[in-house]
C-alpha cells in the first residue's frame, strides 16, 4: 500500500485563477488543511469577480495579480518563477483536483525520483481539454508535479494560454527525462469553465507546433518515425 506523505515542506503548489471565486475556497480550504505545510500560491490573472479576495482570506496563501488577462500557461509560469521549494506543483482553481491524488503524485516523485509526474484521467473533464497522446486517456489534466529547477529551463516554450499541460508533457517525453504519469480522477468543477471550443483548436495547433519543434521526422515521416508506443 502506497504510503501518503505527510509532509509536503519541498513542494510549491501553484493554482492558476481567472474568475474562479465560485471554486477558489473550496481548493483552498482542502489545500491548507491537507497540504499545509506546502507553499501555495495563487496566481490571479486579471479575474473581474471576487477571485483574489477570497484566495487573500487565507493566510497561509501567497496571492500574486497579473495586471492584464494573460491566460493559464502565462499565470503557471508566473507561480513557478515565484516558487521557492524544490518541487512544484500545477493545480487547479475549480476544485477538480483532489488533495489525495496529488499526495499521490508527490510520493511517487519522490520515491522514483523523477523528474516529472504527470496526472493521468481517464476521462477528460471536458471535451476541449481532452487532447491525449494515447487514444482513450486524456494526458493533458492540469494536476502534475515537476522538478523546479528542470521545468525552468523550459518556460519560454510554455506557450501562454491553454496548451501549458501538452506542451510540458512533449516537452518531458522528447527529453526523455525519467517521469510517470498516475492515474487520477477528478471532483465536479465548481463555477464555468473560461475554456472555449476555439481553445480546442490552439491547442491541436500547437501540438503541430510541438512535433514540428522537438520532432520534425515525426510529422514529415510518421510512418519511418513513430514509435511503437504511440501505435
Amino acid at each position: 500500500m502506497m504510503t501518503v506523505p505527510a509532509d509536503y515542506s519541498d513542494l510549491t503548489i501553484v493554482i492558476p485563477a481567472f474568475n474562479e471565486e465560485a471554486g477558489i475556497v473550496a481548493t483552498l480550504r482542502s489545500l491548507t488543511s491537507e497540504a499545509g505545510t506546502a507553499e501555495i500560491i495563487v496566481v490571479d490573472d486579471a479575474s473581474t469577480d471576487a477571485t483574489a479576495e477570497a484566495a487573500r482570506s487565507f493566510a497561509a496563501v501567497r496571492v500574486l495579480r497579473h495586471e492584464f488577462n494573460c491566460g493559464q500557461g502565462a499565470a503557471l509560469k508566473t507561480g513557478m518563477r515565484h516558487a521557492t521549494r524544490k518541487y512544484v506543483a500545477w493545480f487547479d482553481a475549480d476544485n477538480e483536483h483532489r488533495v489525495g491524488d496529488l499526495a499521490k503524485l508527490y510520493s511517487r516523485m519522490t520515491r522514483e525520483r523523477l523528474v516529472a509526474c504527470i496526472g493521468q484521467r481517464r476521462r477528460s473533464a471536458s471535451m476541449v481539454r481532452g487532447v491525449g497522446i494515447r487514444s482513450g486517456t486524456d494526458l493533458n489534466c492540469g494536476l502534475r508535479i515537476f522538478q523546479r529547477m528542470i521545468i525552468l529551463q523550459y518556460l519560454s516554450l510554455i506557450p501562454d494560454r491553454f496548451s501549458a499541460s501538452l506542451v510540458s508533457t512533449l516537452i518531458m517525453l522528447e527529453r526523455r527525462y525519467p517521469i510517470a504519469f498516475e492515474e487520477v480522477k477528478t471532483n465536479e468543477r465548481v463555477g464555468t469553465s473560461s475554456v472555449r471550443m476555439r481553445d480546442g483548436f490552439e491547442a491541436i495547433l500547437q501540438l503541430v507546433r510541438s512535433v514540428l519543434l522537438f520532432a520534425p521526422l515525426r510529422f514529415s515521416c510518421p510512418l519511418a518515425s513513430r514509435p511503437s508506443s504511440w501505435e
